[in-house]
């Protein structure tokens, strides 16, 4: 049972508390706007199909707005520069749905390198969450 638990419930599960998190606890400078729309997506884009664990929509009177775009990542893989590359291809696969204002949400249950960490307070649009920040805010 441990190993279902780890590899198919819990994965889902942070997944889910992560867009929860997004939707309606962080705030609008975290997430890049108010989103009205938030969850999991598989977007097609030039360079092809992209699995996102979190994408933030903002629809607003001038239409929909990818405000954000996360990756979620569960287990005691140590997330680091890999999915903040991948993030930032699909932003820029997905062109004018996205822009240079899109945030990159990292949510992982093991935290972040430091090479990361310094890479998010150099740049300024990524967002990294923790379990700490995620079950008690911002």
């Amino acid at each position: 049972l441990q190993p279902v638990l780890g590899q198919l419930v819990y994965p889902a599960h942070l997944e889910m508390l992560a867009a929860e998190f997004v939707l309606r606890h962080a705030c609008e400078q975290t997430v890049g706007g108010r989103p009205n729309n938030v969850g999991p997506s598989v977007l097609r884009a030039s360079g092809g199909v992209h699995q996102l664990d979190v994408v933030a929509v903002e629809t607003s009177a001038r239409g929909p707005r990818v405000c954000a775009v996360g990756e979620v990542k569960s287990g005691r893989q140590v997330v680091g520069g890999a999915q903040l590359e991948r993030l930032d291809a699909v932003i820029t696969a997905l062109g004018w749905r996205a822009g240079a204002k899109t945030r990159r949400l990292l949510v992982a249950e093991a935290g972040f390198t430091a090479d990361l960490r310094r890479e998010a307070r150099r740049r300024g649009d990524v967002e990294l969450i923790d379990l700490d920040r995620l079950y008690h805010g911002e």
